[in-house]
């Protein structure tokens, strides 16, 4: 019997952190700023990684707008909750952080070899896609 409870709480457990926050409707990659409505709106019911992954994504509509310093500075506020993250929520910060640094927003005059490597570097920091296959859509 132990074991059967066991092993329900630990489905509950890995159910629960598996079960991320759908971002596709929230998204209009046309307008961040309509985007970033919709995610603060989100954000004030949501908790735990759904939260951390709101605000990565209200740092990248700041990106796509140029702001590069507010998205640093979002995601900079972040840092204390990544060690209790779950995998999905560090990988799209540490993903959001490399785009602040390079993505095609950015002027091409600012893509040289030293801010690819450090976008590359924010990237490899803590990222696990191997683990988290097809359960997130990338764009």
């Amino acid at each position: 019997m132990r074991r059967w409870v066991l092993f329900i709480a630990s489905l509950v457990t890995t159910a629960s952190s598996a079960m991320a926050i759908d971002l596709k409707p929230l998204w209009d990659f046309e307008n961040p700023a309509q985007s970033e409505e919709r995610f603060r709106s989100a954000l004030i019911t949501a908790t735990g990684d759904d939260a951390v992954i709101l605000q990565t994504q209200i740092a990248r509509t700041y990106g796509l707008r140029a702001d590069f310093t507010r998205a640093q500075a979002i995601l900079k506020s972040l840092e204390p909750q990544l060690q209790a993250a779950g995998d999905e929520a560090r990988t799209r910060y540490w993903l959001e952080l490399g785009r602040t640094y390079s993505s095609g927003t950015h002027p091409p005059a600012s893509q040289t070899a030293d801010t690819k490597e450090i976008a590359r570097k924010a990237y490899g920091k803590d990222s696990r896609p191997q683990r988290l296959g097809n359960s997130m859509a990338w764009r």
